[in-house]
């Protein structure tokens, strides 16, 4: 508020009413008039020094839970692969008469567990879930990545 008011007095009515012709400050690229008012330096001095801790402290704090959900969605994609190769091991790739519908299965349940990461990942995003994603016996695999 104060530093707003200064300027605008420095800048419209000072520089407008002064007669006397301007001094330059040396190392600025500013004209000085002897009726305009300036600011202590001590006052922005000590606030830099706190906001510059706070900026820190939220940086490494965004950078933590940046960290935190790197790794959680490692160990999700981690265990999801795990889950399709105990799927994988556990149904029997063919026995019996009815093999077409033991592999059918088995292709769509690992279907299901690949799409799981994204399927969350649309869930948690700022759109919600995604209704798009409807995933049948004969959908591609390029769809479920």
């Amino acid at each position: 508020g104060s530093s707003c008011a200064a300027c605008y007095y420095n800048a419209c009515v000072v520089a407008a009413e002064s007669a006397e012709a301007p001094y330059h400050l040396p190392g600025f690229n500013v004209d000085m008039h002897p009726m305009m008012i300036t600011l202590p330096l001590e006052c922005f001095t000590v606030t830099s020094v706190a906001l510059g801790l706070l900026v820190t402290f939220k940086t490494q704090m965004g950078y933590g839970r940046f960290l935190e959900g790197r790794n959680l969605w490692a160990t999700l994609s981690n265990e999801s692969k795990a889950l399709a190769s105990r799927v994988l091991n556990r149904i029997p790739s063919q026995s019996g008469e009815a093999s077409h519908l033991v592999l059918a299965s088995r292709a769509y349940s690992v279907k299901l567990v690949r799409s799981f990461p994204f399927a969350l990942k649309y869930h948690l995003t700022e759109d919600g879930c995604n209704p798009h994603i409807e995933i049948q016996d004969d959908t591609p695999d390029s769809e479920t990545r």
